[in-house]
């Protein structure tokens, strides 16, 4: 059952909350575009999306009884901040009916959201999210609500060209799972936001041995996009073309995108390389040759990979921006400093 956290009886406005998804939740978010100025792109599995991953609370916004905004939240779990640990929650999906865009719908949607978040966030407490530097209304809806911007980050793309599998190549066993974790805390442990314990997910997790022993792995789950523009006219007569060449198989005519979300990396030192060819392998398993991921570019890990290898064309053609964003409860001041001087972990719980 939704509760009403505010109305405006003169705007004829209404925002309600609830952990039952409101009707017309899914079908607003499939014909939302997202993105401003740079590039836009629609989320073609979006509903799939929703419906498989666990969510703590959904935000509606009404004008009259019509269905106008959403907004998600997920379960509060626990992050690690160096060797603290708080209560964070990630915010997901944050649209208004694409008609209404730009009459101040979505300022007022955010208010009353990160008032009403922030109430039932245990402290110590961090409510964070992403928003494209390009999608402009976003950004100001959520700094006038209050939130802090952490962070610029790039997604990072990988497009070997016709990937190959690798016979060293497995999933990962259960009985390997808490090893795993181990070894990711570790990986990660000068970063923010690491929730490895909870965020790794054995049936989505390959890994690359050599010698008997995990050099590499990763996490994956499939993102279904329609890419309208790139962030610039030249990627984007670049990327309507390569649409068209039948050797480019993570690509459809008209901009359909299919894709691997990548997180929780793992690499040994002095094996980084081993990335490539595990993400390789695992994206032709898949019949697919495109996989992304989020990386702060602050990260010692992102480094190494990054110095260990070559991403591909596709990464060269999206240079699409995005922000990392908080809401602090119950922190000190130099907690939130070392929250923001240290480099983000993107986990793959967030979508």
């Amino acid at each position: 059952m939704a509760t009403v956290i505010h109305e405006d009886k003169e705007r004829r406005l209404r925002v309600e909350v609830g952990e039952e998804r409101p009707e017309g939740f899914i079908p607003l978010l499939e014909r939302t575009i997202w993105g401003t100025r740079g590039a836009l792109y629609r989320e073609d599995n979006i509903g799939d999306i929703v419906r498989e991953m666990a969510w703590g609370a959904y935000y509606a916004l009404y004008l009259d009884d019509r269905f106008i905004g959403c907004f998600l939240t997920s379960p509060v779990r626990q992050g690690r901040v160096g060797e603290k640990v708080y209560n964070i929650r990630y915010d997901a999906f944050f649209a208004i009916e694409p008609s209404l865009i730009g009459q101040g719908y979505g300022s007022f949607f955010a208010r009353y959201i990160r008032q009403h978040k922030m109430e039932t966030l245990p402290e110590p407490g961090i409510s964070y999210g992403f928003i494209d530097a390009d999608n402009d209304r976003s950004v100001r809806s959520m700094t006038k609500a209050g939130h802090f911007l952490l962070s610029t980050f790039l997604p990072t793309s990988f497009s070997p060209y016709r990937p190959k599998d690798d016979p060293r190549v497995r999933p990962l066993r259960e009985e390997e799972r808490e090893a795993m974790v181990e070894k990711l805390l570790a990986l990660y442990a000068g970063h923010s936001f690491v929730d490895c314990d909870q965020s790794l997910h054995v049936e989505d997790y390959h890994v690359l041995e050599e010698d008997g022993e995990i050099v590499a792995g990763v996490q994956t789950k499939l993102r279904i996009w329609t890419i309208m523009r790139m962030a610039d006219p030249l990627s984007t007569m670049a990327f309507r073309l390569l649409s068209y060449i039948p050797l480019q198989p993570w690509l459809e005519p008209g901009g359909r995108l299919s894709f691997l979300k990548v997180g929780n990396i793992y690499i040994r030192e002095g094996k980084e390389a081993a990335i490539y060819r595990l993400i390789e392998a695992v994206l032709a398993r898949q019949g697919l040759a495109l996989a992304m991921g989020y990386f702060d570019p602050r990260s010692p890990v992102f480094q190494r990979i990054k110095a260990a290898g070559k991403f591909g064309v596709v990464n060269a053609l999206t240079g699409t921006k995005a922000y990392l964003y908080a809401a602090f409860k119950g922190l000190t001041e130099d907690e939130m400093f070392d929250v923001k001087q240290r480099p983000a972990f993107f986990s793959p719980l967030d979508p």
